[in-house]
């Protein structure tokens, strides 16, 4: 990152003229920041490979033959501490972003801030993040909610929208009117089940972003898991299984079987109606948790770990809907 008169500039091979303010390099947790402290007038890049990059600073001042000078620098190199890195004054924390969109940023900082001030009173890392878990699903409960009741609602009236299927194989308009009017009668907005999840999408993002790249998660263990930051290695095999490699990681199995069981009691109240739905239904329950299971094996432990418990509150409210008679309401 390099910023120029506090606008962020892109890397290329060109030169670039103008004052420049500090150039920075970030990993996952850790930063460089260079800052001359001369006048400059542009910066050239001289892009290695993908690892490497020369940037020349060029000077306002200009040398003459035979004469020296001596440029001072400030550089700051360390983890992306957003506290520290805005001690210096300079505009240093700018390079600590976790997303291009302002609204997911903001939202990981606020979870940035939190997981330590839980962690001053708890003293655990982990027990911090599950506490986030448990906020978060709080704050967006009633979005939940809302997404399960009308995705019951739906499925209550599969059975009369199989039989328009039926009536009206051949012709789509009158399909589409009837059930349009079908909704009406019983108060079901098709959307309202994807909409509450699309809402919540730019949250996950952010919580994504934070738990992956929180510098201060490295090297903190909970329970049997050694670092937040790896995979929680319950234990080594001496031998390579395909895909997984040697670790056994025991928090994604775990999260794939609360999957399973949310998957299992949605299934109980579901119509099936069609050998296609069947099939769908049946690849939902099985396929997508090892799914999730798999992806998340070689994931940061932190990550399976709020997402283990946050899933594992979505099964609890999924079992109570499915047990309650009462739609509207269902205690947490």
């Amino acid at each position: 990152m390099i910023k120029k008169d506090n606008e962020d500039l892109k890397i290329n091979n060109a030169p670039n003229s103008g004052k420049i303010d500090w150039v920075g390099f970030r990993d996952h947790y850790h930063a460089i920041i260079i800052k001359p402290e001369f006048e400059t007038k542009g910066y050239e890049n001289d892009v290695i490979s993908d690892k490497q990059i020369n940037i020349n600073i060029n000077s306002k001042n200009s040398i003459a033959p035979n004469e020296t000078n001596i440029y001072n620098f400030t550089i700051v190199v360390g983890n992306q501490d957003i506290s520290l890195l805005k001690s210096y004054n300079r505009g240093f924390d700018k390079i600590v972003a976790f997303s291009g969109w302002w609204i997911i940023d903001v939202f990981a900082k606020a979870v940035y801030y939190t997981i330590p001030f839980l962690h001053n009173i708890f003293r655990s890392w982990g027990i911090s993040v599950i506490l986030v878990s448990l906020l978060i699903y709080g704050l967006t409960y009633p979005l939940t909610l809302k997404s399960m009741t009308s995705m019951k609602k739906m499925q209550s009236v599969q059975p009369k929208v199989a039989a328009l299927q039926k009536k009206h194989k051949d012709d789509p308009k009158a399909l589409n009117a009837e059930m349009v009017d079908l909704y009406r009668r019983e108060g079901i907005n098709p959307l309202a089940g994807c909409l509450p999840f699309l809402l919540q999408m730019p949250v996950f993002m952010a919580l994504y972003q934070i738990l992956w790249r929180a510098y201060y998660f490295q090297g903190q263990g909970f329970l049997w898991i050694k670092d937040l930051t790896q995979s929680d290695r319950l234990f080594m095999l001496p031998y390579s299984l395909p895909l997984l490699g040697n670790e056994i990681n025991i928090l994604p199995i775990i999260m794939g079987a609360v999957m399973f069981l949310q998957q299992s009691i949605s299934s109980k109240s579901m119509v099936v109606t069609d050998e296609q739905q069947a099939m769908q239904q049946k690849m939902m329950k099985y396929f997508f948790p090892v799914f999730i299971a798999f992806i998340f094996y070689h994931f940061a432990s932190v990550l399976s770990l709020y997402f283990t418990v946050f899933y594992a509150l979505s099964t609890w409210t999924q079992w109570q809907m499915s047990n309650s008679s009462k739609k509207s309401v269902i205690s947490v």
